[in-house]
């Protein structure tokens, strides 16, 4: 999954680290 648009992936992984870290 190597998309140019880093879109949706920057949001997931950004929101999958502020719950890991929220965690």
């Amino acid at each position: 999954m190597s998309e140019p648009q880093n879109g949706r992936g920057a949001l997931f992984a950004g929101g999958l680290a502020a719950i890991l870290a929220s965690t």
